[in-house]
């Protein structure tokens, strides 16, 4: 049995507003944001998004403070699976186009790192699940109505071996053998040009609604 866990970086630390290219000169340093409160299906009371470090495996995303859940996979029955945020991303991070991304240059690193002794990277854990799952780490945003997510016109894009990229939606297989932990190394955000803003999102739809159709016939 697998399931999918959507760990889009997105909805830990948020990146709403496309940045402004009027021209095709290299975007400006974009922080990522925390996104806005919303209201928890408990509670009346706005969730502070930056206090929370979980992500439940359900169509309507729920989180649940640290102080109440610090569980491995399978030692509470009655609690979904969910991802736990063990490093960040950046908080600080410079789109690219895609002539600046050279080597590592440009690449999206855990907030922890260090240029002069370590490099950290975005990494996940999925608690309160036994065997093999499939984490699906992509780049959203919120909509304006601010209860539903949807793509983002800009790339996240994985290097492979040599010169050879990926977009994004990126899989990554976790289970016990992995500590059920899913770490996305050499990942990047390319920016897209507001004048291929509509044909980015449509390749991107198109793309993940075939690779579900697929995952069911499977």
């Amino acid at each position: 049995m697998k399931i999918q866990l959507w760990n889009d970086m997105e909805m830990q630390r948020y990146n709403y507003p496309t940045p402004p290219s009027t021209n095709e000169d290299s975007p400006v340093s974009v922080h990522i944001l925390s996104p806005p409160s919303y209201l928890s299906e408990s509670s009346s009371s706005p969730v502070d998004f930056q206090k929370q470090n979980y992500v439940f495996a359900s169509t309507n995303f729920s989180v649940m403070p640290n102080q109440t859940f610090d569980n491995m996979p399978g030692e509470v029955d009655d609690i979904p699976p969910c991802l736990k945020m063990i490093e960040q991303p950046l908080d600080k991070f410079r789109f690219r186009y895609k002539s600046e991304m050279t080597g590592t240059h440009g690449s999206l690193n855990g907030e922890n790192s260090d240029k002069t002794r370590k490099m950290t990277y975005p990494t996940v854990e999925l608690c309160n699940y036994q065997g093999s799952a499939i984490v699906r780490c992509s780049i959203w945003q919120i909509k304006h109505n601010g209860d539903d997510f949807m793509p983002h016109a800009h790339r996240l894009v994985k290097k492979k071996h040599g010169k050879e990229e990926t977009d994004d939606p990126h899989d990554l297989e976790v289970n016990k053998n992995t500590n059920y932990q899913a770490t996305f190394h050499s990942m990047g955000i390319i920016h897209t040009a507001k004048k291929n803003i509509v044909g980015e999102l449509i390749k991107k739809k198109t793309k993940l609604k075939r690779k579900l159709l697929l995952e069911k016939v499977d």
